[in-house]
């Protein structure tokens, strides 16, 4: 059993943001955007547009892989097929049963 906690896009937005120590208010100006907007954004309520996607790693000095978590994504499904792996979670299934 793999205990997955779904990242959403809003959640990689948010930690990117602090990672870098940006306020919220500096990346708005940045982007030309409202406070309100990124908040948005980083809390599920809006999706931005592959443009404003392109402008925040650009800002963050990230790929759009990481922005988004599908560089996270692919390293689990790389995880899920090593062996080790696999003897951890059958280790974790036994533990819990």
């Amino acid at each position: 059993m793999l205990l997955v906690v779904k990242r959403t896009l809003g959640y990689f937005l948010k930690q990117m943001r602090q990672l870098r120590g940006f306020p919220q208010r500096t990346v708005a100006n940045s982007l030309n955007i409202t406070c309100s907007t990124l908040s948005k954004y980083e809390n599920d309520a809006l999706q931005p547009n592959v443009q404003t996607l392109k402008q925040i790693s650009s800002l963050y000095k990230t790929s759009l892989d990481r922005l988004t978590g599908y560089y996270y994504e692919k390293y689990i499904k790389r995880l899920k097929g090593d062996k080790l792996f696999s003897d951890i979670e059958k280790v974790l299934e036994e533990l819990n049963s």
